[in-house]
């Protein structure tokens, strides 16, 4: 994709309206701008879908729980909404990557939403999704476990378990050392959603600081699902010890609040627990 193209097509994205709306309506700067569209994304959206909507589909996939001893009339049937096209940060995936790891990138997230819902995606609802055949997808999955990356459809997840998701993997390269800049170039993602992944983080390190230790009750609060809370709060205690990455923790700590707990300030405790 030519930068003309994708200049024209920011322009037309739910993330840039809301910022011009912020620039030409509220008088604020380019930057703070920005910072308020990703407050709001990791707040309002768990991980960025302030569209609460937008790029949406509705597919019909069997239960987490169905083994294939089954017939399929058998298993249970899950509706689940899955985020086709993610706007700005596609748009960004597309720029630096191309189609083919857009295409993966969107892999990545339906499977993973699905699994949030207790559903798993066949090959065969991806293909229809994306518009793809299936020796298309199936090329795409081998490519992106080539990559180090999980891919829970049916029948796989079975036989590997749950697995980390892309989230959680990302997470875990910043606790590394990893620069934003190195995350892109290893994890082929957006900017703006590695900065989503690890704020929201920082908001559930916020809520383990407070005492909140049920994975339910921090997804609740932070607005993710509890398999991704269970993810990060197990990457908190993997790092939070660890020279380097304690320091991190507790600066994402104290710019990741969650509402709830204003009243109190992190820096008075430490910054991590």
């Amino acid at each position: 994709m030519d930068k003309g193209t994708l200049t024209r097509l920011r322009r037309k994205s739910l993330e840039e309206q809301f910022v011009w709306e912020l620039e030409n309506s509220f008088e604020l700067s380019p930057k703070e701008a920005e910072a308020i569209l990703l407050s709001a994304q990791t707040i309002l959206g768990g991980d960025g879908d302030l569209g609460l909507g937008y790029g949406k589909a509705t597919v019909i996939a069997v239960g987490i729980e169905e083994s294939a001893s089954k017939s399929l009339e058998q298993m249970r049937k899950v509706q689940v909404s899955v985020t086709v096209e993610g706007g700005q940060e596609d748009l960004e995936v597309m720029h630096r990557y191309g189609a083919g790891w857009l295409r993966c990138v969107r892999i990545l997230r339906m499977t993973e939403e699905a699994i949030e819902q207790q559903a798993l995606l066949t090959q065969e609802d991806l293909s229809r999704l994306l518009g793809m055949d299936v020796r298309t997808i199936r090329r795409d999955i081998r490519r992106l476990r080539e990559a180090g990356y999980e891919v829970n459809t049916r029948g796989y997840y079975r036989d590997i378990g749950k697995g980390v998701s892309h989230k959680g993997r990302i997470v875990g390269l910043y606790l590394e050392g990893l620069t934003y800049e190195e995350l892109m170039r290893r994890t082929r993602h957006s900017l703006a959603c590695i900065k989503q992944y690890i704020s929201t983080f920082g908001r559930v390190a916020s809520a383990i600081l407070k005492g909140i230790d049920d994975k339910v009750e921090v997804a609740y609060l932070v607005g993710v699902s509890p398999k991704l809370a269970g993810e990060y709060m197990e990457l908190y205690e993997r790092y939070k010890e660890k020279e380097g990455a304690r320091e991190e923790i507790g600066h994402l700590i104290r710019y990741n609040r969650v509402p709830l707990f204003e009243d109190e300030d992190p820096r008075k405790k430490g910054g991590v627990k």
